[in-house]
């Protein structure tokens, strides 16, 4: 199965914290975050980019109790397609139809079913990449929004995301998107899914092909991308609904 495949072959502790530290976030966020408005529906946003411990922030959220989906829903400590064996498949392929036609309304098929599964906390990618119409979907939520230093983010974006650059684009051989790791990223779909997903952020040359080093522009061209990424939703978001939020500090 797809989900265990991909959560099997990558160190999700990478980026993550020890126990001590996990409990010290999570009490951090119950003190900053406060109380949520929404009586139902999404209630936290995580709307940082990939590779700024949204993966601590999910365990952190869930931690407070907050039913947490972390990307399409394959993180191994909150395992949510043991409830829903079809939600990681449903979400990625709403997610990459979303990117594929720059069309948030292509994600409203996942977004109902995971209101169906009373899911409260949304964090990472494809969440991430359309922050500003879920929140003008779900106008009661807060957002975080998780950030480290740039240069430090976008050297582990690149260790992460350089493995879609291994193929072409398409049109090349498609396998299924339940295929186990690292097939899955081999093959499309998901390799051009994470290429789309580096494109919506502004640093799509982190998965173009062939993969040769990036150079100086290209590299300046991801750093740009992600502070616009923080300064957009600074915009667009009110204060008192917004938290910009450093788990490593």
């Amino acid at each position: 199965f797809f989900a265990r495949g991909f959560a099997g072959s990558f160190n999700f502790a990478q980026e993550g914290m020890g126990a001590a530290r996990t409990a010290l976030v999570s009490a951090l966020l119950a003190w900053q975050l406060g109380a949520t408005d929404a009586e139902e529906g999404i209630k936290v946003i995580g709307a940082g980019i990939s590779r700024t411990s949204t993966q601590s922030l999910s365990i952190a959220l869930s931690n407070l109790g907050f039913k947490t989906l972390h990307a399409e829903g394959f993180h191994p400590e909150i395992p949510m397609w043991e409830e829903s064996p079809e939600l990681v498949e449903m979400n990625t392929v709403a997610a990459l139809k979303s990117f594929t036609e720059d069309n948030f309304e292509a994600l409203l098929p996942a977004l109902r079913k995971i209101e169906d599964l009373n899911i409260t906390a949304l964090v990472d990618i494809p969440w991430s990449g359309w922050s500003v119409e879920l929140y003008k979907r779900y106008p009661t939520a807060k957002m975080i929004v998780t950030v480290r230093e740039k240069h430090s983010w976008f050297r582990s974006y690149w260790e992460h995301f350089r493995w879609g650059a291994l193929l072409p684009p398409p049109p090349f051989p498609s396998f299924p998107i339940t295929q186990p790791f690292p097939l899955t990223v081999l093959y499309q779909p998901f390799a051009q899914y994470w290429r789309l997903v580096s494109q919506k952020v502004g640093c799509g040359a982190v998965t173009r092909f062939p993969p040769w080093k990036l150079t100086e522009a290209e590299e300046q061209e991801c750093l740009n991308g992600f502070e616009q990424h923080i300064e957009m939703l600074k915009r667009s978001v009110p204060p008192e609904s917004l938290l910009v939020f450093c788990v490593r500090e």
